[in-house]
């Protein structure tokens, strides 16, 4: 997907592209004007609940963010819900 939007007769762009898998957003790539891509990697558990995403691009130290998930029970419910 890309857009242009125009202010004051300057352009402005950004471009965004999705990979899937199974229905959950597998990468991501984005850029703005001439600036490099900006590269996200999603990881999920069973569930379909993010457990990492990864960040990368040109210019930039890659980086991981994890995130903690819920224990579900069989029904796939989380038994800690009051």
């Amino acid at each position: 997907m890309k857009i242009t939007k125009t202010m004051y007769g300057n352009s402005f762009s950004r471009e965004e592209l999705y990979a899937y898998n199974t229905n959950l957003i597998a990468n991501t790539q984005k850029k703005s004007n001439s600036s490099p891509w900006l590269k996200e990697a999603y990881r999920y558990d069973s569930y379909g609940n993010v457990t990492s995403k990864s960040l990368s691009g040109l210019g930039i130290t890659m980086c991981t963010i994890f995130f903690s998930t819920l224990i579900y029970d069989l029904k796939k419910r989380n038994p800690h819900k009051h």
